[in-house]
């Protein structure tokens, strides 16, 4: 089941985008009461799985005392084959759970669910997903819209600050107080940025393009 949950996962990212990153998703978490201990996390990990057998073999839980370098790690490097597509992390102070997951296994709600699964509580999110409505247009109609898309009218980019490209993503970490949002305002946030940074490095940006994942 291990192998054919990898397989699976593996198929799912490879259908919609570039199979050779580490499709990579995490969720940090910052505790008001101390972290629970690793063999309770991974005894309740283990429950998860075993519940949910697409998620795979059962990981090792880390002790993350240098968590910005367990971060990077966890969205950087690949799950590879047959190999856990779930990983966990716990710092004791500040308490802090991290969660990564192969995206063909959990998309970010599934991530909040596991969350809250290890943590014992209930964890939710007021994103509400798409329901029962389709795609609207069929997969490889889709596909060679976005195809056509990026070949003749390419979305605008963000300007590099250096000439040789580093490995693996790059993480800022900024606390700010709690509020609502929404994907509309992450996604003006997130263009207004672009242009800023771009046009601070002597570059106009063209349309900016957002792809946004749903749940059902």
């Amino acid at each position: 089941m291990t192998r054919l949950a990898s397989d699976h996962a593996h198929r799912v990212v490879g259908l919609y985008g570039d199979p050779t990153v580490s499709w990579s998703i995490l969720l940090e978490a910052d505790l008001d009461v101390a972290a629970p201990e690793p063999e309770k996390l991974r005894a309740r990990l283990a429950a998860a799985i075993q519940q949910y057998p697409h998620l795979g073999a059962v990981p090792g839980i880390e002790t993350a005392d240098d968590l910005p370098a367990v971060r990077d790690r966890f969205a950087a490097q690949s799950y590879e084959r047959a190999a856990p597509l779930v990983r966990v992390a716990v710092r004791a102070d500040p308490p802090t759970v991290l969660v990564a997951a192969h995206h063909g296994a959990l998309d970010g709600l599934g991530l909040l669910a596991l969350l809250g699964i290890l943590l014992d509580v209930p964890v939710s999110s007021a994103a509400t997903g798409i329901g029962a409505r389709g795609g609207g247009k069929p997969f490889l109609v889709s596909a060679f819209q976005r195809l056509a898309e990026a070949l003749f009218a390419p979305p605008g980019r963000i300007v590099p600050d250096r000439a040789a490209p580093s490995a693996g993503d790059v993480f800022a970490a900024r606390h700010e107080p709690g509020l609502r949002l929404g994907a509309p305002g992450f996604v003006t946030a997130a263009v207004r940025a672009t242009e800023r940074w771009n046009r601070a490095h002597g570059a106009r940006t063209a349309r900016v393009v957002a792809a946004l994942g749903a749940s059902r």
